[in-house]
């Protein structure tokens, strides 16, 4: 009779083990590993930002032969405004902390100012000058250090810029006439800057750049309209900017 019982405990016992086990909770996965964050490939981006005179020049202006009420001076234009654009880049990333690649860009601008009308000397001549530039592209080299999403890096290289200088002297007493000096071309020259970018997504990072771009100089220089016989002549005008950009980069 003992065996019995014995044997029907063990039977009820073997029986209701599976259904225990299949109450039981079940453990949670573990969390998914992180992000593997990595700098290399390419990558594009949209960007917006604003730009300045890197350093305002006075106008001077002198005529050849000498002429009464020159040399004259004025102050200078001082361009500033916005502008944005679109950027292609790569990156290599050695030793999980060196980032190093290169980068383009093309941006549409209108940096810009003017005045008109401003009278110059005793009698009565009236200066006008205009400053801009329209659109400007860099081919930069990047290097930087990174601390897994986050980056800090130095860029430098060619810049070309289109831009736009005009300065016009009227004059109001014999020799009565006009002066108009004026640039429009597509300048070259370099960019050197530096920026911070923090990779919010593997695939998605936000940055913000500091760049000066020179791009060279203009020296105007025309004859009086109708004829006098008088040349004359602006001193350099620097096409320098600075500019600060925030953009969208998305890694391919």
């Amino acid at each position: 009779m003992k065996r019995l019982l014995f044997g029907i405990a063990a039977i009820a016992a073997l029986v209701g083990t599976p259904a225990l086990a299949a109450d039981m909770p079940l453990k949670a996965p573990p969390p998914p590993p992180p992000p593997a964050w990595t700098w290399t490939g390419f990558y594009l981006g949209l960007n917006a930002g604003w730009g300045w005179d890197a350093k305002v020049d006075n106008l001077l202006i002198t005529t050849d032969p000498a002429l009464g009420g020159y040399p004259a001076t004025a102050a200078g234009t001082n361009p500033t405004g916005p502008f944005a654009g679109v950027n292609v880049g790569y990156n290599w990333q050695v030793a999980n902390f060196l980032v190093f690649g290169f980068e383009g860009d093309f941006e549409a601008a209108n940096i810009q100012n003017s005045f008109h009308n401003l009278v110059i000397n005793g009698f009565g001549d009236q200066l006008s000058a205009e400053q801009a530039l329209n659109a400007f592209s860099t081919i930069r080299g990047r290097l930087g250090l990174a601390y897994n999403n986050f980056l800090v890096y130095g860029t430098g290289g060619l810049a070309y810029g289109d831009v736009h200088n005009r300065v016009v002297d009227v004059l109001s007493v014999p020799p009565v006439g006009t002066v108009n000096m004026s640039q429009d071309a597509w300048q070259s020259g370099y960019a050197v800057g530096g920026g911070v970018e923090y990779m919010f997504a593997p695939h998605a990072s936000l940055k913000v750049e500091y760049q000066y771009i020179k791009l060279g100089s203009f020296t105007g220089s025309a004859l009086e309209s109708p004829p006098s016989g008088f040349t004359f002549s602006t001193n350099s005008i620097n096409n320098n900017f600075q500019t600060v950009r925030a953009g969208l980069n998305v890694h391919l």
